[in-house]
């Protein structure tokens, strides 16, 4: 049989449909069980047959052409092979990864806008309220820069990384505004303990900062 192996579960192109139901259909329930991607493949991807949605971001013609028949966009292909990358360097990020993938909320990966770079957007008053929700990463894998502000280079799946502990953190409702002593939000120290991890697999300097303050010692992994 011409089956994809999505991992989750079996794929059969030539009816658009996964094979057995989704096993979080209840995220979808005005589609059938056996759908792909939202019933949009033109928008969405579904790496897993689960819940962590890359976004085609296709750019040119061939991007275009692949995007139509079916295939993955450039960025996808590239995000995708992060995401394997990121479960292969470190098996406590590859558990944040597995976690969101079987998630009953949403997680999103996309292109930042035009000079825009990596953040995760979420729903503020459901965070407040500690709600479980789903999120947006906004990765450019392309990008080694951490922001406009800092010079500071390193592996672009670094930050991917630092992401997906935000998602973590919203899926799991604990991505509240407590802070450090002298002002830095914990979710952001985890983040910076989740990058580290990885900078520590890919050779780039552990960070110890987050803007122009640094994360107190103690609490660095």
């Amino acid at each position: 049989m011409n089956w994809y192996d999505y991992g989750a579960r079996q794929y059969d192109p030539a009816l658009g449909r996964f094979m057995t139901i989704d096993r979080f259909t209840e995220k979808y329930n005005t589609m059938s069980p056996y759908q792909y991607g939202g019933n949009n493949p033109v928008n969405n991807i579904d790496i897993n047959g689960d819940s962590i949605i890359i976004q085609p971001n296709a750019n040119g013609l061939i991007d275009q052409i692949k995007e139509f028949f079916g295939f993955d966009t450039k960025y996808q292909e590239i995000v995708k092979a992060d995401l394997s990358q990121l479960k292969k360097d470190d098996a406590e990020v590859s558990g944040i990864i597995s976690d969101l993938e079987e998630s009953e909320n949403i997680h999103s990966i996309t292109m930042p806008k035009k000079g825009e770079f990596n953040s995760t957007e979420y729903d503020k008053e459901k965070a407040e309220k500690k709600i479980s929700q789903g999120s947006t990463v906004f990765y450019n894998p392309y990008n080694q820069r951490r922001s406009r502000h800092e010079n500071e280079r390193r592996t672009p799946r670094v930050g991917l990384s630092h992401e997906l502990q935000h998602s973590f953190d919203l899926d799991k409702k604990i991505a509240t505004d407590e802070t450090t002593e002298n002002g830095i939000k914990l979710m952001d120290v985890r983040a910076i303990n989740t990058e580290n991890k990885i900078r520590s697999k890919t050779g780039d300097p552990k960070r110890t900062t987050y803007g122009t303050k640094k994360v107190p010692k103690e609490l660095l992994e």
